[in-house]
């Protein structure tokens, strides 16, 4: 009989609410049906858990990000209720990372996938071993040990291009008529917030541009999909691949309007007009601070924040709305430069700006910089909520001094007329 597999993204109420297609697991879907795997997707933030019939399947294959480990927990109880003799398997930046500790944390799995899973997840439903020796996959040995061992290095240029409508069942078309396109894994900066976790998930490649470019004509022809988001880190990596790109869709006259990520420092005149060439709606920055110090010896970003200024302009010459990232928080800033920081972000010539409370995940430098001083506040991390609490205390401030200028923000900018999105991070200018 052939293996049955569901895949699922759980809920999440804050923060990580993903609406839009899982692409993560959509890829995961296309390399499971490439290999004559039966495949069912579900994004229990749209879709009905109790609506899957768990019965019919021999795998699942859940995302477990850190703030999900207590819903994975939950719905890993609820799954081997249905059915005791299916294989459950976790993937994500969480058992990535404590890939040992997860079997403790989710007593009731059976396989954890360390890295990228397109091809190492496959090779585990199509094994019929218990314990298989297959690089990336993880279990526990009858002496309850975890056993397992490092996973490969995926050539992302020959994955099959991710099925987005495997979770297509009614209501996410609807809700996001766009297609997300990932131009690049990883990403070969060393900002203390994210690495060095980052690598270790995934570590940097950049696709060929031809294949970058097959899967927007693919999209287009199959799907008639016309709006597309780059969920790349930043992008694009590089100027000349951003100009072959170009040319390719310039000479075969495809028409489409995107958003990206990018870095200020990655940015200039020209690919400011591409972008606008290739009818950008939203270019998003990050830009974290208003103070270089925190820039350069506290975030280690190393931008320059006057020519972050001065590439908002640009944009805003060019044609282009942006949207800048803050936080604070951040071990090693004062009050004072969250003060600035907030001045810095009102100066700012973008559309729209966001503000989150620095979260020390596990993996970053930042959390292994507040667990050795003591400055972390809750040490189950599975309640982080970047855009609801604040987890560091340091000598410079209190957690509860942050979360009060947390809604400082919110006040200074809305009596401005600033507007505020739903969930109160997004503020928009007033027109």
């Amino acid at each position: 009989m052939d293996k049955r597999t569901c895949l699922l993204f759980p809920k999440f109420n804050e923060g990580f609410i993903m609406r839009k297609v899982p692409l993560g697991l959509a890829y995961l879907a296309a390399s499971l049906k490439e290999a004559g795997i039966y495949v069912e997707a579900y994004n229990l933030n749209v879709d009905d858990f109790d609506g899957i019939d768990f019965k019919k399947f021999d795998f699942v294959g859940l995302t477990c990000l850190t703030p999900f480990v207590d819903e994975v927990r939950m719905l890993c109880e609820k799954i081997k209720k249905q059915n005791p003799g299916l294989k459950i398997v976790v993937g994500g930046a969480h058992p990535t990372y404590k890939t040992i500790e997860i079997f403790d944390e989710l007593p009731l799995i059976d396989y954890a996938v360390k890295g990228e899973g397109e091809i190492s997840f496959v090779q585990l439903v199509l094994s019929n071993e218990s314990r298989p020796s297959i690089p990336g996959v993880y279990f526990r040995q009858t002496d309850g040990k975890v056993a397992g061992m490092p996973n490969e290095l995926i050539d992302i240029s020959r994955l099959p291009y991710p099925d987005q409508r495997i979770f297509d069942h009614g209501r996410l078309e609807e809700r996001n008529p766009f297609r997300a396109i990932m131009a690049s894994r990883g990403c070969p900066f060393k900002c203390f917030n994210c690495q060095p976790i980052l690598s270790i998930v995934q570590p940097t490649r950049l696709r060929a541009c031809e294949d970058v470019f097959g899967e927007i004509r693919f999209l287009q022809q199959t799907y008639g999909q016309e709006y597309f988001g780059f969920v790349d880190s930043e992008f694009p990596l590089k100027k000349s691949w951003l100009i072959k790109l170009y040319e390719l869709i310039k000479k075969n006259d495809i028409r489409f309007s995107f958003h990206c990520n990018a870095r200020s420092d990655l940015l200039d005149l020209d690919i400011l007009k591409i972008f606008r060439e290739l009818n950008i709606s939203r270019l998003a920055i990050g830009v974290e601070s208003g103070v270089q110090r925190v820039i350069d010896k506290v975030l280690h970003k190393n931008i320059d924040l006057e020519r972050t200024f001065e590439v908002f302009e640009l944009a805003r010459r060019t044609g282009i709305k942006t949207h800048a990232h803050f936080m604070i928080g951040v071990p090693g800033e004062t009050l004072s430069d969250m003060e600035q920081t907030l001045d810095y972000a009102m100066k700012v010539p973008a559309e729209s700006i966001e503000f989150n409370m620095l979260t020390p995940w596990p993996g970053t430098a930042f959390f292994d910089l507040c667990t050795g001083k003591g400055f972390l506040v809750e040490q189950n991390t599975a309640k982080f909520n970047e855009k609801r609490k604040c987890y560091v205390s340091t000598d410079k401030f209190t957690n509860s001094e942050v979360e009060g200028f947390y809604m400082k923000i919110r006040t200074t900018l809305t009596s401005r007329g600033w507007t505020n999105s739903e969930d109160g991070s997004v503020y928009f200018r007033k027109q």
